[in-house]
This record gives structure tokens, sequence and C-alpha cells, in this order.
């Protein structure tokens, strides 16, 4: 942590003069998140203070550049950190996103650590979005969400209809030329109350008899007024070569209905099932998660989660990566957590 002072210094230094000659055109923003939470699995049991308890804590700029025609030069950096102790996020200092691109009325194309197309169905089709405590961050954690050396284009909206493609050239390894390859894909549909979306994404493995994994997803909301409904179907499967594949799926049910104008309440069910290979047949699992969230302004929100995961024989599914005890004897324990936080954006 030493070093992010001068670093954040540095980088406001170097942009000082961009900033003036932009005229407002690059913005500085974030959300600062941290919550207390009691979490118990087996005989494991804590209660911590924890960042990013409903969004993940992080800073960013963003700018635009008008270059005529409707054609703009964009870029964005953003760097996730944790509230609670002040580090950074896997150590990158912009490990949320960190692009510069081109968008007019041809579309956006963007290139660096960018998100992949079905990231943006694990948001919109979740009451929970990709908080912690979501389907997407417990019971999908091995899919993918953003990937470094990435290229990103994205059509502009027709009907409703919008597509967006993606490819990132991996670990860029000098004797696995594919390893950490991605390529993804995704179709979305917004009319009125309605969005719905379908995506792919593949990445090549290439280690430990690993060829590749891919990843479907189906998903939608509509919107009623006061209540809101969400369905997802995802799919998971590793190609294991010459084992037999594993695949796993999960539909995830969700609702939220705003109690006043401030408050609402949400919930949301995940049923995974574990299909093959036959040995790992019925390591599914199910998750419940609850939640209310107040918003004391349009940056202030106060909120309250529980969740609780029921792992089925050998499935190990956490919540807050918190360790279940019972691995490896095929009864691993079921977690339960709850918290109380504050998500403050600016």
């Amino acid at each position: 942590m030493k070093t992010f002072k001068p670093l954040l210094a540095l980088a406001a230094a170097a942009l000082a003069p961009g900033l003036a000659h932009a005229q407002g055109n690059v913005t500085l923003y974030g959300i600062v998140d941290a919550s207390i939470e009691y979490i118990k699995s087996g005989d494991n049991k804590a209660t911590r203070l924890q960042s990013g308890g409903l969004t993940q804590s992080r800073w960013g700029l963003r700018g635009t550049e008008d270059l005529g025609n409707g054609n703009r030069a964009l870029f964005v950096l953003e760097g996730r950190f944790n509230v609670d102790d002040g580090t950074q996020v896997g150590g990158q200092f912009f490990g949320g996103r960190s692009v510069v691109g081109l968008s007019g009325r041809w579309g956006t194309l963007t290139a660096g650590r960018e998100y992949s197309p079905i990231y943006d169905l694990k948001i919109r089709s979740n009451a929970f979005n990709v908080a912690p405590y979501s389907t997407s961050q417990v019971l999908m954690a091995a899919g993918v969400s953003r990937t470094d050396n990435a290229v990103r284009y994205d059509s502009p909206v027709w009907k409703g209809l919008r597509a967006g493609l993606f490819y990132s050239l991996g670990a860029e390894s000098t004797t696995q030329g594919k390893m950490g390859r991605h390529a993804g894909a995704a179709g979305q549909y917004q009319r009125g109350p309605l969005y719905l979306g379908l995506a792919w994404n593949r990445v090549d493995v290439l280690n430990a008899g690993v060829h590749a994994t891919n990843e479907w997803m189906a998903g939608g909301s509509y919107d009623l007024g006061r209540a809101k409904l969400y369905l997802s179907y995802w799919q998971f499967r590793t190609d294991n070569g010459a084992a037999p594949d594993a695949r796993v799926g999960l539909w995830t049910l969700g609702a939220s209905f705003n109690v006043t104008s401030s408050g609402r309440l949400l919930g949301s069910l995940g049923l995974l099932d574990a299909s093959r290979p036959a040995a790992a047949s019925g390591n599914d699992a199910r998750q419940i998660t609850l939640g209310y969230e107040y918003d004391l302004s349009k940056r202030t929100t106060l909120y309250a989660q529980y969740s609780h995961v029921a792992n089925k024989a050998a499935a190990n599914y956490q919540l807050s990566r918190f360790a279940n005890s019972g691995v490896g004897t095929g009864s691993v324990s079921d977690p339960t957590a709850f918290q109380v936080g504050m998500r403050h954006s600016f």
C-alpha cells in the first residue's frame, strides 16, 4: 500500500492539464461500500468487517473526446479496493476495467482489460446483480467476468436489439499460444419493461487435461412497476479431453418489490444441478438470498442481506469465500451468512 498514494498522486498530476483542456469530459467516480457480516459454515464461524457487501468498492476515471461526425474517443481506468484494510483487490492498480476505444453511430470498440458480454446478463437478470451473496458470485463462481488483453465490440441499438462480440489474446504465452484465450458473444433486447439476453463465452485452458471451458446463459427481467421479476438459466461445461466432460446447470429466480419510494425487498432462489460426469452427479446446490435496501439519498444506500447455501454430497459452494468444513468427506457444510452495510457512490 506504500505505493498506492504516490501512484494516485502521480496519476492526478499527469491528468490535471488534460482535465482543464477537456472542459469537464474527464470524470472521477467511485463506490465505497462496507458491511458487518456474521457467517457460519459447520464448525467455522466469524464476525467481521467486509468490503463491498452490495457492490465492490472502486474508484475510477473516465473520459471522452469529440472527434466530430458523431464519433468519440473514450477511456476508462477503474481500480478496486478493500475498505476494511485499504488494500487493492487482486493486486492490480486498475483491476476493475482499463480500456481505450472509439464510439459512434456504428457502435463502440474498446481494447484492454474488459468485461465479457456474458457479464451483462449476470448483472441484468439477477435481483441481486453481482453482489457477493448473489448466485452470480456464489453458484456461478467458475464463470468469467472480465479478462486482460481483450477487444470488445458493441453494436448500436436497433429496435431494442444490441449485439456484443468479445475476444481476448489470453496469457500471450510464447509456448502455448492459445492459453487463456477468450471468445464471447451476446445478444440483448430491451423494449419497455421487458429485458431479454442470450450469451456465450469460451476460455482455452490447456492445462491439467482441460482443453476449454464453455458457459452459456439466457436470462431476462420484467418490470411490473412496484415489482420486478428475474429469471435466468446458466450452463457451465468443462471440456476435459480424454476424461469425461463436466457440466452444471443453474436456474435462478428472483424478484424485487418497492415497499416505499426509498425501500425495497429482494429475494432470489438458485437451483444448481451437476449432471456430468456420472461420478459428480448429485453434487448439487441450492441457494436462497433475501435482502432489504433503503436509499438515504440518490448516492447513499443502507442494506441488510441474508443468504444460505445447501451443499449436496461433495458440492463445495462458499459464501463470501469463507471456508466450509467437511471438504473431502462427501458431506460438506452448508454456509449461512447475514450482513448489514452501507454503500456510498460519488
